[in-house]
């Protein structure tokens, strides 16, 4: 377990820069490589965790982001805005293996 005084130096901060609006929701891949990020811009981000760099832009969205989501391998990611029955969802695949 970690020590109290050792809990500021255990973590370490980075930012990732490039959405155009506000930043809704992200999620952490299972190995933690790759993070997901949905924003009000209606678009999601694909981040290398390990460079802070985006790699990846997808749009299709009309409206906000609310929710993203990464299956277990990483290589699809579910997002859901408040937008028509026929857009209210999408799924993107990521990486191809």
């Amino acid at each position: 377990s970690l020590e109290p005084s050792r809990l500021n130096s255990a973590w370490r901060s980075q930012y990732f820069i490039g959405h155009a609006g506000y930043i809704s929701s992200v999620c952490l891949s299972k190995d933690s490589r790759w993070a997901l990020s949905g924003s009000g811009d209606c678009s999601l981000k694909l981040w290398d965790m390990k460079t802070g760099r985006c790699v990846r832009t997808f749009e299709g969205h009309n409206k906000p982001i609310t929710s993203v989501k990464l299956n277990t391998d990483a290589t699809r990611a579910l997002s859901a805005s408040p937008s028509s029955a026929e857009t209210a969802f999408k799924i993107y695949i990521l990486l191809q293996n």
